[in-house]
């Protein structure tokens, strides 16, 4: 999921108990992998499709000798003149970054910024039972 990004949309036909784990991946992570993607193996996808294949590269990393298949929703010529932009990229806050070479892992979901990579292990719950769980949580720490 890249922030900011239909974030509060969901679906009727998403199912939160076929999830086994949820990434969100800010901006600017999404963005330096897209540009990689084009420079390195010549596909031009958007930053939607790079956040997908950044989360993937984890994933098979961590996984060897899993099947890794994601989805790339987006084509990088709706982003030529902002994600493969220098002029564009260079006026952003916070640009140019560093991105993080894997995420950091919650154990509750909590807000992140535009540099950031986070995941949370989901393990097929309902959108109930992480709100249920996570205002226990929150209950606890104070």
């Amino acid at each position: 999921m890249l922030r900011g990004l239909g974030n509060s949309i969901l679906p009727g036909n998403l199912r939160h108990e076929l999830i086994d784990e949820v990434h969100w991946v800010g901006a600017h992570p999404a963005f330096s992998e897209a540009r990689r993607l084009l420079r390195e193996h010549g596909i031009f996808q958007g930053p939607t499709s790079a956040a997908a294949a950044l989360v993937g590269r984890w994933t098979a990393s961590t996984r060897p000798g899993a099947r890794i298949a994601i989805i790339m929703p987006d084509e990088g010529h709706r982003y030529a003149e902002t994600v493969f932009d220098d002029a564009w990229l260079a006026s952003l806050p916070g640009w140019p970054c560093s991105p993080p070479s894997e995420p950091r892992e919650l154990t509750i979901v909590e807000p992140g910024s535009e540099a950031d990579w986070t995941w949370l292990k989901w393990a097929r719950r309902s959108l109930d039972q992480i709100v249920h769980d996570e205002v226990g949580k929150e209950g606890r720490s104070h």
